[in-house]
């Protein structure tokens, strides 16, 4: 049995926690939609919401790439902001819990996607059961215990899951 994403979102909820933070640049000012000049820190951290349906859930994300806003189209609008190459089990990451998978520094302005591209290789480290992982993502069931169904994310590995909203980064003035 393959899971796909639809049940990959009902079985757990993967929140992309994505925050800018404004930092010091010279001077400058306008509206927040002309922003020019200076740097924002985005932080990306990975939580995700309980289930008792199944004992883990195991997905490899390899990088996290996001979109700067406006007109512009094609490849040189995405970077590349966090690649951690690494096997998250989502179960441990409940009640609050965040997983930081970067901190970046972008340049002042609107971001309008990111996408988490989805590994096909895990991390070499071992499941909760002391096993190496079979696939790079997966689940491992509750009920029949320890039955285990990889997941099939569609163009999880090429453009990624898409989390389409808008976010924007601006400078901030220090106070003296």
């Amino acid at each position: 049995m393959r899971l796909n994403t639809k049940s990959l979102t009902a079985l757990a909820v993967i929140f992309l926690v994505a925050v800018f933070t404004g930092c010091g640049g010279g001077g400058g000012g306008g509206s927040s939609s002309s922003v020019t000049g200076g740097t924002g820190t985005l932080s990306l951290s990975l939580t995700d919401a309980s289930t008792y349906d199944y004992q883990a859930v195991y997905v490899t994300i390899e990088r996290v790439d996001v979109h700067k806003g406006g007109e512009e189209i094609g490849t040189e609008s995405w970077e590349t902001v966090a690649t951690p190459g690494k096997t998250y089990n989502l179960l441990e990451l409940v009640n609050g819990a965040l997983e930081t998978l970067g901190v970046s520094e972008l340049d002042a302005g609107l971001y309008t996607q990111m996408r988490l591209i989805i590994g096909s290789v895990s991390d070499g480290e071992p499941n909760i059961l002391g096993e190496d992982h079979p696939f790079a993502n997966y689940v491992i069931l509750r009920n029949p215990p320890n039955e285990i169904h990889q997941l099939f994310v569609p163009s999880g590995m090429q453009t990624g899951i898409k989390l389409v909203r808008e976010l924007r980064s601006t400078k901030t003035r220090r106070r003296s």
